[in-house]
């Protein structure tokens, strides 16, 4: 008796523990279902961000050694901004100031120069403005064109002496000298980390008056210690007939003249300088 007793309670315990054991196998199964769901989300959001993040790095076109190499000769104000646009910043602004040389409509060189130096560095570090001036130099300042300039908020700014216009306004190489002082002057107050670099215009068939007046910019530049793009040195020789293949019958770079011209500035800003 007393064993078909105690069967009868085993085999009640074994059905409550068969029992108990598929509820604990289901509650747990449950769990997994539920954390597989969890995860499998979870790893379709990661997925989402991390395509959005490789999205952003395609336009990130180079990485920060490359960066580097090609900012190292810039002033570390400049330095640091490109810094700041390689971390998410905005993008270092170089300002384009000249003459209607820079042609900027007819694809001259300032166009050149956009497209490939915003191809090298990569639009999200590097913005090039075109601003051109029909005037001279003391027209510039009157005008109050230079107020306009300022407010481009340019980082780095490449300068065209407007030495030319200045021939043709019968502004003398001394009064171009002055404005020029007065207009680094004025850029560089309104912002101190500015890194401005002067250029020449293009150079002309002739050997009266106007090689000296670059003279006197270039020997401007060097007293002041502001950097001085010559790509006179670019140019075939002033003096000689050469010199024509690249320029219009109106003393304008030609196709030849832009492409040379453009040359020589993205090798100043893309990281090879010349002086």
């Amino acid at each position: 008796m007393a064993n078909r007793i105690m069967a009868v309670i085993s085999v009640i315990l074994f059905i409550l523990f068969l029992i108990f054991g598929i509820n604990t196998w289901n509650a747990k199964q449950a769990e997994t279902v539920s954390n597989a769901i969890e995860s499998l989300k979870y790893t379709g959001e990661t997925a989402e961000k991390e395509k959005e993040r490789n999205k952003e790095d395609t336009q990130q076109k180079l990485n920060r050694v490359q960066l580097g190499n090609l900012v190292q000769d810039f002033p570390e104000a400049v330095i640091a901004r490109f810094s700041e646009a390689f971390n998410g910043g905005d993008p270092v602004k170089l300002v384009l100031v000249g003459s209607s040389s820079l042609e900027y409509e007819n694809n001259g060189w300032s166009t050149i120069v956009e497209q490939e130096l915003e191809t090298l560095y990569g639009k999200n570090l590097l913005d090039v403005i075109v601003y051109s001036f029909e005037g001279t130099t003391t027209e510039f300042i009157q005008s109050g064109a230079i107020n306009e300039v300022i407010d481009l908020h340019a980082d780095m700014m490449l300068f065209e002496s407007l030495t030319l216009e200045d021939n043709s306004g019968l502004v003398t190489i001394d009064q171009t000298v002055s404005n020029l002082k007065d207009i680094v002057t004025t850029l560089t107050e309104a912002n101190p980390n500015l890194y401005f670099v002067l250029q020449p215009p293009q150079p002309i068939r002739t050997t009266v008056y106007y090689p000296d007046q670059i003279a006197r910019v270039k020997q401007f530049a060097s007293q002041n210690q502001i950097p001085y793009l010559n790509h006179w040195e670019f140019w075939p020789d002033y003096a000689t007939p050469e010199i024509l293949d690249f320029l219009t019958d109106r003393s304008m770079p030609n196709e030849k003249g832009h492409e040379l011209w453009a040359k020589a500035v993205f090798d100043f800003f893309g990281g090879r300088h010349m002086e």
